[in-house]
């Protein structure tokens, strides 16, 4: 027989930084992280539609929706939430995004002089500025999106009817107070845009398109180089209907996932291209990476919402927000190793705002590797 020199510990330890050198560490899904059972935020007895979250660095979360033709603000610090508000009375359209401290950034549409425009406003740890028309303009201005730069600045775009078919626009703030004058973004034509900065400081954008018609939806990607944006891309081929882009970023991973069809696509940010990942069965998807590289995409199947996580593999999926009435419009954000997500779920009379927080990042080896 064969004599080894080697003892028992020393070959488990071997295959041990084996496995770890190849990638396959294993990661467990823990769970919800906040709420024991997620609560509507939304008052009863309206629609709640299009909610957005964002989670200031002080952890403070922050949920807008809209409801009764406003829009409507709950917030959260040390477990507390306070009482729903309506903060914009006449509304739609809302999003968020977090900026530096307390500080949350927060941009809709609404009618103004005859037409719709985009308005912006900043939460200063207690209360918002008055709105900001950034748009202002003679066309329709609409389907905001932000994002804030490692520096501080703030990006926000929208599509806007002013030349005469919808443009993909770009105005930037210093302090999401002081708005110089928007540009439109040469040859992005559409709506539904969608930002993030990639690791390396690239300011990513991507949207919906449809030529004509007869022609179907498109997802549409450039990037910002040298203070120029790149010539706009297709990502899609026009065989079906490709709409509701989201963009996410982490540590060393951009990604970028849509619908099209009755399916919905993940794509990476690889050598210069977007690279498929995965496909699923769905609609209406979301996306977040939390800091240490855990990625969570979520979408609707009509009845509950779906999710898959991934660290080196993916889990099976996961099912929350069940409803027999409809469940949907889901959205995403990240802040250390936790997702929080907030979506519509219909009790039979009227839809409502739901909060939900989900615990990722504890990896672990089978017991016999340690």
């Amino acid at each position: 027989m064969y004599a080894s020199n080697r003892t028992p510990c020393r070959d488990l330890r071997t295959l041990r930084l084996l496995l770890l050198a190849m990638g396959l560490g294993l990661a467990l899904f823990l769970g919800s992280g906040a709420e024991a059972s997620p609560a509507p935020l939304s008052p009863a007895g309206a629609d709640a539609r299009r909610p957005s979250v964002a989670v200031s660095t002080g952890v403070d979360i922050h949920v807008v929706w809209e409801q009764s033709g406003g829009i409507w603000h709950r917030w959260q610090r040390d477990g507390v939430w306070s009482d729903p508000q309506q903060i914009v009375p006449e509304g739609e359209d809302p999003v968020l995004a977090a900026g530096p401290g307390d500080i949350i950034y927060l941009a809709w549409s609404q009618v103004f002089g005859g037409n719709f425009e985009v308005f912006a406003s900043r939460w200063d740890g207690s209360t918002w500025s008055p709105g900001q028309n950034v748009s202002s303009n003679g066309g329709g201005s609409a389907t905001p999106a932000l994002v804030v730069s490692p520096g501080g600045d703030v990006h926000l775009f929208w599509s806007d009817t002013t030349p005469g078919t919808a443009t993909i626009y770009h105005a930037v703030s210093s302090d999401g107070l002081a708005w110089p004058s928007a540009t439109p973004i040469s040859a992005a034509q559409g709506l539904n845009p969608t930002a993030v900065f990639a690791p390396d400081g690239t300011l990513q954008l991507a949207w919906q398109h449809r030529a004509g018609f007869a022609a179907k939806n498109r997802i549409w990607t450039s990037t910002l180089q040298q203070s120029v944006w790149q010539a706009p891309v297709p990502l899609t081929d026009g065989s079906a209907h490709a709409i509701s882009p989201r963009l996410a970023s982490g540590p060393g991973q951009t990604l970028l996932t849509w619908q099209e069809g009755d399916g919905i696509r993940l794509a990476a940010w690889q050598d210069g291209s977007w690279q498929i990942l995965r496909s699923e069965t769905g609609r209406q998807p979301a996306i977040a990476l939390t800091d240490n590289g855990f990625l969570y995409w979520a979408w609707s199947d009509g009845k509950e919402l779906l999710a898959r996580h991934r660290f080196h593999l993916w889990s099976q999926l996961s099912h929350w927000g069940q409803s027999a009435f409809g469940s949907g419009e889901t959205d995403l954000t990240a802040r250390g190793r936790q997702v929080y997500k907030v979506w519509t779920q219909n009790n039979g009379q009227n839809r409502q705002v739901y909060f939900d927080i989900t615990a990722l990042g504890n990896t672990y080896l089978p017991s016999f590797f340690k």
